[in-house]
């Protein structure tokens, strides 16, 4: 009977852990998450997406590039990228690029890893919060890449996750960034990495961005609730 009942525990716990969901997606630029492959230069990436460009709001694919001679490829086989289809790049200011993914309700274990090199400098948010900046102007040939590792849900919501990066050209002469990264948890929906720009998996959210689509009706309810609350002198009834 013990026998049994141990062989049963360790079913379940088997069971348990293989309905997890535990996923990984690669965040790195360059990167199709469509084949599970690298772009070639000259081709576009569908999944970092350019969303501002000299501070005009933009959404077009990002630009996958031959490095400048100057620059390192350490963080190969992740691309390096920019607004323009090649590193050469005489107009300074501001660049915006995002890559999204989606989050279960009831996710857990959520954890953020990246390396980054830019030219000239960049910083990293998540759901707009800063979470790294390229450590000097000239990130690009530095020894090591600027790095950042998160964990906890604090820093991730349900629903749709984004990474944004805002680079930014001082100098002239060429512009550019590349990432290398990966996002794991338990709820992670890599069923298509984001699938380019319309990310599916997260059809469920509605209202603001991170709420799912069960959120968004418990608030409706809850509001239904209060309509038909009426108030009285001694509160409500």
């Amino acid at each position: 009977m013990k026998r049994k009942l141990n062989l049963v525990i360790i079913a379940l716990v088997v069971f348990a852990f293989s309905n997890t969901q535990f996923a990984q997606i690669k965040l790195d630029t360059g990167y199709n998450a469509s084949n599970l492959s690298y772009y070639n230069v000259n081709q576009k990436d569908d999944y970092w997406i350019k969303k501002k460009q000299l501070g005009t709001a933009v959404s077009l694919q990002s630009d996958v590039i031959t490095p400048n001679s100057a620059w390192k490829t350490d963080l190969s086989p992740a691309k390096w990228i920019n607004a323009y289809p090649t590193n050469v790049n005489s107009q300074n200011g501001e660049y915006e690029f995002e890559r999204c993914f989606c989050l279960k309700r009831g996710f857990s274990d959520a954890a953020l890893s990246i390396n980054l090199r830019a030219d000239d400098f960049a910083e990293v948010l998540f759901n707009g919060n800063q979470i790294l900046q390229t450590a000097a102007t000239y990130s690009f040939n530095l020894p090591k890449p600027s790095s950042v590792d998160i964990k906890g849900e604090k820093y991730f919501r349900p629903g749709k996750n984004c990474l944004t990066v805002k680079l930014k050209n001082l100098y002239g002469v060429a512009s550019g960034f590349i990432l290398s990264g990966q996002v794991t948890a338990i709820g992670l929906d890599g069923s298509a990495s984001g699938d380019k720009q319309t990310f599916p998996e997260c059809s469920a959210c509605s209202g603001k961005e991170g709420s799912t689509k069960d959120q968004v009706e418990e608030e409706k309810k809850d509001k239904r609730d209060r309509i038909q609350i009426k108030p009285t002198r001694n509160g409500p009834q």
